[in-house]
């Protein structure tokens, strides 16, 4: 019995890790998601801005 207890709280412990990392992978890849979109935005709008101005 005190085995089995021991490996379902190590299991418990290795599940919360693997959530947190899962969590800290997810979150990196929006943040770079995010930044890559707001660069390709910007790029965008660089040229309609610009036409704007000129016309």
């Amino acid at each position: 019995m005190p085995r089995k207890v021991s490996s379902r709280n190590k299991m418990i412990t290795l599940c919360q890790k693997f959530k947190i990392r899962i969590f800290y992978i997810g979150a990196m890849i929006l943040y770079v998601f995010d930044i890559f979109s707001t660069q390709r935005r910007e790029k965008q709008l660089e040229p309609r801005f610009s036409l704007d101005l000129s016309s």
